[in-house]
């Protein structure tokens, strides 16, 4: 039997040249990482209606001491089954002065916040931290202050001021400060409270520029820095003489805040920093506000009113004016955010 393994030209026939190769499909972009983005999303939202279940049983001081330990002791061993030890993640006594600021300040001011003030408000109030990133990344950095940078500002105060409703007195007032501040507003334990948690945003904008601003040196300091939180909410319970021991059945809210909110999320978004796409991560990062005030409504049983969503979108928008630029065609502005 003749087996044939190309065809033979005739005399006079022309050869045909082979077909050209079809161009390689480009491939597709990672799916993994976007998940982990999403799912530290997802984490981060629930972190204020966690602290507000656990409002109603336990102190804030314990609520910090227990959730910051447990999460500080999952971060130092998944760091060091990652071959990073814990000796080789202390950042130094600089690092831990740059933790006490942000971790240990920005968590206190959230908790007193949701302890004095209505939980969806201070949670508005307390996402105020991009503004904050811009506008005291721009200061830091010693450029000028745009006009855009400038509106947004306003648009983010303007939002936060809605979101507060000042004019009304239903739900607003403190079971300790029965009588408003102006009478038939907020009383002034709920101000202190919209106070606390201006400043909480205030403290994680300018803590993150102090990150990023420190450059690699805090890296894998997470651990660390909870390991710290915790150890100064222990000695703020001795000083106030409130009880070290805590309810079995209490524990459970403690250790989800410690391992989910404080503890999954940051691996998963270093993950997500790593190989995502900048400008989608900052869009995605947009999520974690409604989400959020959306799990918080549900876990104080009362949804967010019409006008704690406008104000929210207010101060969205005025993050979002402020983060972009004009720039070309080429070159897309990039939202980049870091999410608490």
């Amino acid at each position: 039997m003749l087996h044939v393994d190309k065809p033979i030209a005739r005399s006079g026939s022309v050869p045909v040249a082979p077909a050209p190769a079809a161009p390689a499909s480009p491939a597709p972009a990672p799916v993994l990482p976007y998940l982990a983005a999403l799912g530290a999303i997802l984490c981060w939202a629930s972190l204020a209606a966690a602290l507000y279940r656990s409002l109603g049983a336990l102190h804030p001081q314990q609520i910090l001491a227990y959730g910051m330990g447990i999460a500080g002791i999952a971060l130092l061993a998944w760091d060091w089954g990652r071959g990073r030890p814990p000796w080789r993640t202390w950042p130094g006594a600089r690092g831990m002065l740059l933790g006490l600021y942000g971790i240990f300040g920005y968590h206190a001011l959230l908790v007193g916040a949701f302890a004095l003030a209505p939980a969806v408000q201070a949670n508005i109030l307390n996402y105020t931290w991009p503004l904050w990133i811009i506008v005291l990344g721009t200061w830091s950095a010693g450029q000028r202050l745009t006009g855009r940078i400038a509106w947004g500002g306003v648009l983010g105060l303007i939002g936060a001021a809605i979101a507060v409703e000042p004019w009304q007195a239903a739900g607003a007032h403190s079971p300790a400060t029965p009588a408003g501040l102006w009478g038939t507003g907020p009383s002034a334990t709920v101000w202190l409270g919209f106070g606390l948690a201006l400043a909480a945003g205030c403290c994680w904008g300018s803590f993150t520029v102090l990150l990023r601003r420190s450059g690699d040196a805090n890296r894998s300091a997470m651990g660390w820095w909870c390991l710290q939180a915790a150890a100064v909410s222990a000695l703020w319970m001795w000083a106030a003489d409130i009880p070290f021991a805590i309810a079995p059945d209490r524990l459970r809210v403690l250790v989800y805040i410690g391992l989910v909110p404080l503890g999954a999320a940051f691996p998963l978004w270093e993950l997500a920093t790593r190989q995502c796409a900048l400008n989608v991560l900052g869009l995605l990062s947009y999520l974690t506000p409604p989400l959020s005030t959306l799990l918080l409504g549900w876990a104080a049983g009362r949804a967010a009113t019409g006008w704690a969503w406008t104000g929210l979108a207010v101060v969205l928008a005025g993050a979002a004016l402020g983060s972009t630029r004009r720039l070309s065609p080429a070159k897309p502005a990039a939202l980049k955010f870091e999410d608490p």
